[in-house]
């Protein structure tokens, strides 16, 4: 007979036993016989069984958020605006919460229309966003240079926080924190689909305080796990491939290597309502998307931007949508998607296709260049040219027409390459016109008239505008290669580009005064007019409208 230790026993010399111990153990036999005992060892290794991979977790369901643009006419009463047009808004919102699971409401600021000088305006706006309030939808709110005093002056900001500031929001499970004493700059927190994100808000400020961009890099990183959105009013202007204005170049060279960040939103720009760009850096793509609709009828008549997460598709569709007039934007600048991927985790690298509307692709990367509202300015300056003798070498008849159209829009396309495209670029600088809107009207004209010569130097402050300078003697240089030799040399190059420099001052003088003047033809118009106009597909209401300036 054997012994064996640990709690086996005896076990017969021609006899076998099976152990299965729950650890590794070892084992001492012991066997006696006539010549004394012998023993020995054993030991059985226990390892434990892999497990069978666990499947990924399902993506969660579809989810919504809803951004709502420059509400500063519908506070105020202004331009055909009314409160109860914000109040609209907000009670869709509500009564669509449940069917679109909204989830959160974004605020792109110009809440109001005159600061810190009336209160009942912000009165209008605390009580529509209260329907939000009410409903239990998180949301938050960006500052815009109108709900600064004076306007555009970071910090003054009085009413803001008395309205929308730190005690309106301080214990709401969503609040995260703010940058300062104020709710200024501040960022929240919510989650949805099984995702988590974090939205900051920066406040209106030309300058860009790197004091605040770096308190919202580290928010960016502290909650690095989390999927980041910055809003802040003004950091895209308008069209398809829009460039930067001085302050969202700011924002994001100071937070493009935050590997979360996936979305910026901005309003401020008009009358080229939407804007839209993608960016990729490190391996990770940022899209910016800007709306504004104040310059539409009736102050902006309701118009919103839907944002429809979807983790399964990996995609994001974005629509608009007036809850006023009950109807979707139905262009390529309204309505297309976004591919994210929103399966892998907040700080993986995502290269994504390059942003292209829903609609006509090929036709949207053109129309950015070849808008009709060009063909038309091209053709008008053809006519003109042809009528006042302007190279006369060229001849009449359709046939000196198309020289006449053919060097006209060189010249614009050249217009377009140097003054708003490279040179900028090179000089770092914002060449754009931004009206004031407010004051006499000598005072405007003057400021109009002087500003074709100032640009903004992205920190805030003013500098020459070599943009215009250079550009209209670069733009002047290269018509030489197709012009009439007649109309070639040192002379001609310099008169041409003086006259360039005088038409960009008219142009100013025109987004200067664009709004006054259509409040008074419109104050005028016959109700005919006016139906027709509500008829018109948005698209061509905003060929109505003249320029390319800021609110």
């Amino acid at each position: 007979m054997a012994q064996i230790d640990n709690g086996v026993g005896t076990v017969s010399t021609n006899a076998s036993v099976t152990v299965k111990p729950a650890q590794t153990t070892t084992y001492t036999l012991s066997v006696s016989g006539p010549g004394g005992t012998a023993t020995a060892q054993a030991t059985v290794t226990v390892t434990a069984v892999p497990s069978a991979p666990s499947a990924p977790s399902a993506p969660g369901g579809d989810f919504t958020l809803v951004v709502l643009p420059d509400t500063q006419y519908y506070s105020a009463g202004l331009e055909g605006g009314d409160p109860r047009m914000f109040a609209a808004q907000t009670a869709w919102i509500a009564a669509n919460q449940a069917a679109r699971n909204i989830v959160y409401v974004v605020h792109l600021g110009d809440i109001v229309q005159n600061g810190d000088s009336d209160p009942q305006e912000w009165q209008n706006a605390s009580a529509a966003m209260q329907t939000l309030d009410e409903a239990g939808i998180p949301y938050g709110v960006a500052v815009g240079n109108h709900d600064e005093t004076p306007e555009g002056t970071a910090g003054g900001t009085t009413l803001f926080n008395q309205y929308f500031g730190v005690s309106r929001f301080s214990g709401r499970t969503y609040y995260g924190g703010n940058y300062g004493g104020t709710n200024d700059n501040h960022y929240d927190l919510f989650s949805a689909g099984g995702l988590d994100f974090l939205v900051v808000y920066l406040s209106y400020d030309p300058s860009a305080n790197p004091d605040v961009l770096a308190w919202a890099k580290q928010a960016l990183a502290n909650y690095s796990s989390r999927r980041a959105i910055v809003v802040s009013h003004f950091i895209l202007n308008g069209g398809f491939n829009a460039s930067f204005g001085p302050q969202g170049q700011a924002i994001y060279n100071a937070l493009k290597s935050s590997p979360n960040l996936f979305l910026m939103l901005s309003g401020h720009v008009t009358p080229i309502t939407e804007g839209q760009r993608q960016d990729t850096y490190n391996g990770h793509t940022i899209y910016s998307l800007m709306s504004d609709y104040q310059s539409l009828e009736d102050g902006g008549n309701g118009w919103l931007r839907i944002l429809r997460f979807s983790p399964s598709a990996n995609q994001i569709s974005v629509s608009t949508y007036s809850p006023v007039l009950d109807q979707f934007e139905n262009t390529s600048s309204g309505q297309f998607t976004l591919a994210y991927d929103m399966q892998s985790d907040a700080t993986a690298k995502r290269e994504g296709p390059r942003l292209l509307p829903e609609k006509a692709p090929g036709w949207a990367l053109m129309s950015h260049t070849y808008s009709p509202y060009l063909f038309s300015s091209v053709f008008q300056s053809a006519i003109w040219d042809q009528m006042m003798g302007n190279r006369a070498s060229y001849g009449g008849g359709m046939q000196g027409f198309g020289k006449h159209f053919g060097a006209d829009l060189a010249g614009a396309e050249a217009s377009s390459f140097f003054k708003t495209s490279l040179l900028p670029s090179l000089l770092h600088q914002d060449p754009r016109y931004y009206p004031r809107r407010s004051g006499g009207m000598l005072p405007r004209a003057w400021y109009a008239i002087t500003q074709s010569l100032l640009a903004h130097n992205g920190r805030g402050g003013k500098t020459i505008n070599g943009s215009e300078l250079l550009g209209n003697l670069f733009i002047r240089s290269v018509a030489n290669a197709y012009i009439p030799r007649q109309d070639r040399g040192f002379g001609p190059t310099l008169n041409g580009a003086a006259g360039s420099i005088l038409s960009d001052a008219q142009s100013n003088l025109l987004c200067e005064f664009a709004p006054d003047i259509r409040r008074i033809f419109r104050k005028h118009e016959p109700e005919g007019a006016k139906k027709l106009e509500k008829k018109m597909p948005q698209q061509l209401q905003k060929l109505a409208h003249i320029g390319n300036y800021q609110e």
